[in-house]
Order: structure tokens, then sequence, then C-alpha cells
């Protein structure tokens, strides 16, 4: 899910309680001496860095970057924002809290930002508590340690407090928190809570709270009420974020009473049972997160949160454990006059059942990921209605029928995966009719036959493209030589003919023709056009020639698959030019020569496989260089000489070794033995 983001919700609850929270960069104020020499002091007390302070020149502070003042405090310094600054003071806490209590001069300051800086792995230093004046703290990220200490209980005009991500940082008690009565904002993510049981009793005593994050705090459900509450906060939270807890059971009740709620994370849990229909009832509810859980159904069925969901704007379902259909299909969508859902997401999760019409209503949603279920059934017409949608994901699944031709008509689309279902039937051009923004299409392993004309000119340029088992019986198609792909996957396409010489304009880093009817040679100027290649698969053709030395001008080569095929001749020793080649696989060809010393170059080596070619001598000793093979697979040539000793002294990794069907002769060396016995090889030899 694409999360909203913090810093604009802060902003959004900052304008809706109207805090006066403008500090006037332009002031026409002086720095004031004393407000000056604080902040020099401040500033030679840690070391230099390239982000630091190097606009910290001449005598009106006020001009310096992250500082402000106003004209109302007389040229006083009221803000200091010096987040990522990557600033770094003495190893030891004490030269920490001597560096930071120079702070205490400026007692004008409203607003300290020191998040995103190494401070030191002590504790935070009490004076903090001093700085009375303070409305907004943020010290997230400074590698604080030890216990959140109680003093900071007494900034009364405290409205925004950041302490998170400091896995060190351990809350004792949360009793000082109740004295911030004017808190709105406060995230202690990522610190470490002791037994404190008492959150619930001190967050009902901050009656202004809007914002609260307490993600990876290792929360428990003893921590929440098992009934409801008429908690003040409750009623005004705007953002509660508890994800990655350890909650478990139903979804506390006493969240059903947060009738302002905007934003509700509760993902990376252990809740259970089933999802509430009450979630529903948050009528200002925008974005809800229940991922990562245990939830085995909804109550009524996500229809039932949806029909009245008119303002929610994001909802990931995904990563539970449904039982069964929980759509809803028997039902529609009418309890709003538009709905402002732009994803949802339900990956993963174990939900069956048909696809519902009424998912065509949601007409305002850009992301649809469906992905890794079992739905069943044929993938709605009504798809067809979401106009903005950019991204739709149905992979995975067991739906059927044909592609409804509905989906070229969605103009917006970006990604339009429907790979591993069963659905069948003819794509053609009406598909794609309106698809001008397509980029990512993946159409892999269903039962489609593609027929387009052959002079059709694609609306849309193709970034990635996968469509293996899909049927084209045809030659390489044209239409795919106009795009501008990055990878191509064609494998099983039944795709014959010769590979164009044109295909290089495609820029490829990932190249898969396996298992089709290809053949002729492979172009001898192979590498033009594709220097950036990372994978390259053309076994299981009838492609004849040599192996092209041109394939060694691909640096970034890292798996070559030219096996089963009829390939003759020698294997090019050039390829030691590859130098992050990982795999190879030339088995099944008609290979004839010596392996390359070469080989030995090839120092990250996983698999090497010349199994049935004609391949004679004795192994290379470079070979063993390769030390981390994990796959050697040579049998089925005609190798003389002895089974080198090095094997089992230079392969620690190996899991596969077969030599059989070969003419070694001599004893099986003793070092094979040195092989771990859980791995499984197979070893024969022709004497």
């Amino acid at each position: 899910m694409r999360k909203f983001s913090d810093h604009g919700f802060v902003l959004l609850v900052l304008s809706l309680a109207a805090i006066p929270f403008c500090f006037c960069i332009n002031s026409t104020a002086s720095c004031v001496e004393r407000d000056r020499e604080a902040l020099t002091k401040f500033q030679q007390s840690f070391q230099d860095t390239p982000d630091g302070f190097s606009s910290w020149k001449g005598k009106d502070c006020c001009k310096w970057k992250g500082v402000s003042c106003d004209d109302q405090s007389a040229g006083h310094v009221v803000k200091l924002d010096l987040r990522a600054k990557r600033l770094r003071t003495e190893v030891h806490f004490q030269a920490t809290e001597v560096s930071l209590s120079c702070l205490l001069e400026l007692k004008y300051l409203k607003y300290l930002d020191l998040s995103g800086n190494n401070l030191g792995d002590g504790p935070i230093p009490k004076f903090f508590g001093s700085m009375k004046q303070l409305t907004y703290l943020n010290l997230s990220s400074t590698q604080f340690s030890g216990t959140v200490p109680h003093h900071i209980g007494n900034l009364t005009s405290l409205q925004i407090l950041d302490l998170s991500n400091q896995p060190l940082l351990i809350v004792d008690d949360l009793l000082w928190l109740s004295r911030l009565s004017s808190l709105h904002h406060l995230d202690m993510s990522d610190l470490y809570f002791e037994e404190t049981l008492n959150l619930m009793q001190v967050l009902s005593m901050l009656p202004s709270l809007l914002w609260l994050r307490l993600s990876n705090c290792g929360l428990d459900e003893t921590q929440f009420p098992g009934g409801g509450t008429n908690a003040t906060f409750l009623h005004n939270l705007q953002s509660l974020d508890l994800a990655n807890n350890g909650l478990l059971g139903p979804i506390p009740d006493a969240l059903r009473n947060m009738t302002s709620l905007r934003r509700l994370d509760l993902s990376f849990n252990i809740l259970q049972s089933s999802i509430p229909a009450w979630l529903g009832n948050l009528e200002n509810l925008v974005h809800l997160n229940l991922s990562h859980n245990v939830f085995n159904s909804i109550e009524g069925g996500l229809l039932s949160i949806l029909r009245n969901a008119c303002h929610l704007k994001s909802l990931d379902l995904s990563l539970n454990q449904f039982q069964g259909e929980i759509l809803g299909t028997r039902g529609t969508l009418s309890g709003c006059t538009e709905y402002d859902l732009d994803t949802l997401r339900l990956v993963n999760s174990g939900a069956s059942g048909r696809l519902p019409d009424w998912l065509g209503k949601l007409r305002n949603l850009k992301y649809l990921d469906f992905q890794m279920n079992s739905f069943s059934g044929p993938i709605p017409f009504s798809l067809g209605n979401l106009s903005t949608l950019r991204e739709l994901y149905l992979s995975h699944n067991q739906l059927n029928g044909t592609v409804p031709e509905s989906l070229g008509q969605l103009s917006n689309l970006t990604v339009l995966d429907l790979s591993s279902n069963n659905i069948d039937g003819i794509v053609s051009e009406v598909h794609f009719a309106n698809l001008s923004k397509l980029e990512i299409l993946n159409f892999a392993l269903n039962h489609l036959t593609i027929r387009v004309k052959s002079n059709w000119e694609p609306p849309f340029q193709l970034k990635h493209v996968r469509m293996e088992s899909c049927k084209f019986g045809t030659q390489f198609p044209q239409w795919l030589l106009t795009q501008k792909t990055i990878t191509l996957d064609l494998s099983n396409a039944s795709i014959s003919g010769t590979i164009p010489k044109s295909l290089h304009g495609l820029h490829l880093t990932y190249l898969d023709l396996s298992y089709n009817e290809i053949t002729g040679s492979l172009p001898q100027k192979f590498s033009d056009g594709m220097p950036r290649l990372d994978s390259l698969f053309l076994g299981s053709n009838h492609i004849k020639g040599s192996v092209p030395t041109s394939l060694c001008n691909i640096e970034t080569l890292g798996a070559l698959d030219l096996s089963k095929n009829r390939l003759s001749g020698e294997i090019p020793g050039c390829l030691k030019n590859l130098q992050n080649l990982y795999a190879v696989d030339l088995s099944s060809n008609n290979l004839s020569g010596v392996i390359p010393s070469s080989v030995g170059y090839l120092r990250h080596l996983v698999w090497l496989n010349l199994n049935n070619n004609s391949l004679h001598g004795e192994l290379p000793s470079a070979l063993r260089n390769c030390s981390y093979l994990k796959h050697l697979d040579l049998g089925n040539n005609r190798l003389s000489g002895h089974i080198p000793a090095w094997i089992g002294d230079s392969f620690e990794f190996l899991i596969i070794l077969r030599l059989r069907s070969n003419t070694f002769n001599g004893s099986i060396p003793s070092q094979l033995c040195q092989l771990s016995p859980c791995r499984s090889w197979t070893l024969h030899i022709m004497i």
C-alpha cells in the first residue's frame, strides 16, 4: 500500500487544529548577541560535517541555515531545525550533554528538531525538561539509549513530541506524559515499552491528542481494555498507528469510539477472529491497514465495510488467513454517491469465491491488488469502468473465462498482471485499444492465444513483458520490436523462425525465448544494443551454429542458458570476460573441443552444466578456482584422464556432481569423501 505521508498528515492535523505554528523566516530583526554566542558554542562542540554548519557565518545568526527568529521576540531565536545534518559528538554521552546544554541559553526557543543526527549512545539529557517554552521537540533517530526521562513531562506547552526510531530507549512509565495536556502529536515508535499498563489511563488524560504512533513498541492486548471507553482522546484522535506490536485476539472494542479517526494502522500484529463490521461506521476513516494478521473472516463481508465508507481512500487486508468467500457477491455498493477508495489490497490472504461486479463502482480506484489468493470464475466486465485505474494485479488465482475486452478501455493503466490463472481465449488488438500508458504486461502461465495483425502498431511502450505459455503461433511478433522493453519473457510461446537481428534495439536486461521452435543461428553481433543484458535464456529450441563470441562483450551477463539446441564448435574462451556470470548451461548440444581453462576466471560461478556434448580432454585445473560451485554436471561427454582430487578440496558448497558416461580412468580419489554427506551427489565413471 502507498502509505499516507506522515509529514503530510502532520500538516493536515496542524491545519485542522489551527495550531499557531508560524515562525517568521523573513524576520527583519537581527540576531541577539547572547543567542549567537550560544549557537556558536553549540557549533564548536560538534565535529565538522559537510551538511552541518557551513552557512553559520556572519554576525546575524537569524540568517543561518536552520535558524529562525521573529520580530515579536526582538531577534531572539525561536526555531532551530538541524534535522539530518549528520552531526556527531564525542563518543561518550557526557560530551553530548555538554554540547546540547548550550541550547538552554535560547530562552525564546519554541521549535527544536535534532532528528537524524548521531548524538551519542547515552540517555536523553534531563535538562530538556527545563526548556518549558518548547512547543515542538523532535529527537527521533538520534541514537539515545537508557530510560526516557520523566522530566520531559515538564514541557507543558509541548504540542508535538517525536522520540521515535530509537530501539535502545526504554519507556518504564508514562505518568509523566499525562502532564502534556496541550499535546497534539506523539510519536514513540520503535521504543521499548516495559509493562506500562497505564497506557490507556495516561492517553485518556490527553484531550487534545490528534496523532498517535506507537508502532514496534512491544505492546500487547493488555494495554487496551476489553470493553468500550468514553475517553475523550478516542473521540478526538485522527491517526492511530499500532503496527508491528504483539496485539492478540480481536480488534480492541475500545477503538470503536474513534469517530474522528482518519488513519488506523494495526498491521503486523497477531489480531485474529473476525474483522468487525463497525469499522464501516467510522465515516471519517481515510486509511485502514489490517495486513499481516491472522483474521479469518470479515463480519458481513468486505461489502459491509465499504458500503458506507464513502471517504475511505486506502484499505489493506493482505497476508491474513481468511477462509472462503469474504468479498460479498450478493449485495451491491449503494451507500455513497461516490466512493473515494483509490487503493485496495488483498494479497496472499486465502480469500476465495468470485470477483463481484460491484468492484466496478469504485470509480476512483487506482490500485487493485488481489494476487496470490484462490479467486475463481471470470474477471468481471465491470472492471472496465475503473477509468482511473493504474495498476491491476490478479495473478496467482484460479480465475477462468476470457480476458474482458472492457479492460482495453483503461486509459490510465500502467500495470496489467493476470498471470498464473486458468484464463483462456483469444487476445486481440481490442484488448489493448486505449492502453496508451501501459508499461508492464504479464499474461504468463494461462491458456491464452495472442492474435493481432502483423502490422499492428500498439498504443503503448512496454518496459516489462511476460507472456510465457501464451500461444503466438507465428514468428517473433513484429509489434514487440517497436517497444522499449527491458525484460521480455516469451518462453513456451509457439514462436518459430529465426531470432530477428533488430532484437538488439530493445535494450534488454532480461530475455527468455526458451521452449519455442526457433531455428537458424544466433546473430553474430548479438551483443549490439544489449550492453546491460543480465539474463539470456534460449534453451530448448533448434538453434544451430556456434556460440557467438560477441556474447563475451556483454559484461553484465549473469545467467546464460543455451541448452538443448544444435550448437556446434568449441566453447569460447572469451567467456572469462564475463566476471558477473553465475550460471552457465550449454548442455545437450553438439559442442566439441576441450573445456577452456579460462572458465577458471569465473569466480562467481554457481551453476555449470556442460552435460551431453562431445567435449574431450582432461578437466582443466583452473576449474578449481570456481570455489562457489553448487552444481557441476559434466556427464555424457568424452572427458578423459584421472578424476582430480582437488574436486573434494575446492568445492565446499557443491550439492550436485555428475561425471558419469565419460572415459575417465584410475580410481575414485578419496578426497571426494570430504564432500558433506548431507549433500546429494552422484558419480558414474566409465573406464
